[in-house]
Formats: C-alpha cells, sequence, structure tokens
C-alpha cells in the first residue's frame, strides 16, 4: 500500500493490522483467480460460464477470497449511484440475476464448502479493491493522461474501506 498511497488513510491501515489478527489460518489451498467478476468470464449463450479471463492476479489460497470479492464486485454493481463511474443500467439488477446470498448459497452447494467465514472474506475484498482502486488514482495523479476519468476513483477509496469496515463489523 505504501507506494501507492496518495493521502492519509488510517482505516486502510487499521484493517491490514485486523485482516492480520482475523484471517484464518490456511485450511486449503486452491488457485484462486484473485479478480473474479462478471466482466472477466465469458458466458454461453445458456448462462454457463466457458472462459474465465484476466488471471493476472492469480495466486494460492483460501477459495473463499474469490467469493468473497465476487460478492464486493456484484454489490458494488448493485450500488450504481455510488459507483465511481455511474451506468445508466446495472446488470446485476436485471432479472434473472441472482442475490449475493443466493450467489453464496449456490457456492456452498456446488462445492460442498462451508461458508461460515465469507463475511471476513468479504471484507477483505472491500479493502482489497480499495487498494486497488488506490493504485489506479495514484497512476492518474502520476499522469492524468493515463485513464481518463480515473480522477473519480479517489472519492471511491474511502468509501470502500468504510465498507469493509462495515463488512467485518456484521461478520463479527
Amino acid at each position: 500500500m505504501a507506494r501507492v498511497r496518495t493521502r492519509e488513510l488510517p482505516l486502510i491501515d487499521e484493517l491490514a493490522e485486523r485482516f492480520a489478527r482475523l484471517l484464518p489460518a490456511e485450511r486449503e489451498s486452491v488457485l484462486v483467480h484473485g479478480d473474479y467478476r462478471l466482466d472477466n468470464v465469458v458466458l454461453g449463450d445458456d448462462g454457463t460460464v466457458r472462459a474465465v479471463l484476466d488471471w493476472e492476479l492469480a495466486t494460492t489460497g483460501d477459495p473463499l477470497a474469490d467469493v468473497g470479492l465476487m460478492i464486493v464486485y456484484w454489490d458494488e454493481l448493485g450500488r450504481a449511484a455510488a459507483n465511481p463511474v455511474p451506468c445508466s443500467r446495472v446488470v446485476t439488477e436485471l432479472p434473472g440475476f441472482p442475490t449475493t446470498a443466493e450467489l453464496a448459497e449456490a457456492y456452498a452447494a456446488a462445492s460442498g464448502r462451508g461458508i461460515g467465514a465469507l463475511p471476513l472474506w468479504v471484507a477483505f475484498g472491500y479493502w482489497k479493491l480499495a487498494i486497488i482502486i488506490e493504485g489506479v488514482y495514484r497512476r492518474w495523479l502520476n499522469d492524468p493522461a493515463n485513464g481518463a476519468g480515473a480522477g473519480a476513483f479517489g472519492p471511491a477509496v474511502p468509501r470502500l474501506a468504510e465498507s469493509a469496515l462495515r463488512a467485518l463489523e456484521q461478520g463479527a
């Protein structure tokens, strides 16, 4: 975080300390995409996932890390008015898209894994996204020609950190 820091963000630092204490010991290590979200998949006409794109953040770790981040993106898309880059139509609000609770239950059913720790991973996902967005914002500050509209991302970082804190407190 230090190399992309643009300002003092005490909540980001506080959350880093809390996650260092709270994240569970690795029980299972799987391939984690690291940026699993709707716009990183190719869907077939029947709605099934045909391909997963953008593996640059892939690592190994707890499988709930990808589920948590996917829920963060799903929730963020559902908050069109609060999005750093507003859109006119939010895909996750269209008929036929599941709620985040339904996503979590579908994951649990398909994987056979428990999702009791999912709130922690959702909170971690918000924190991780805040840091990624801060990096985008830093690159824009260094070179405003590097990403039209990226200046709008600055206010999103504290909002995402607050969302991480809320998710952490709700899951506790």
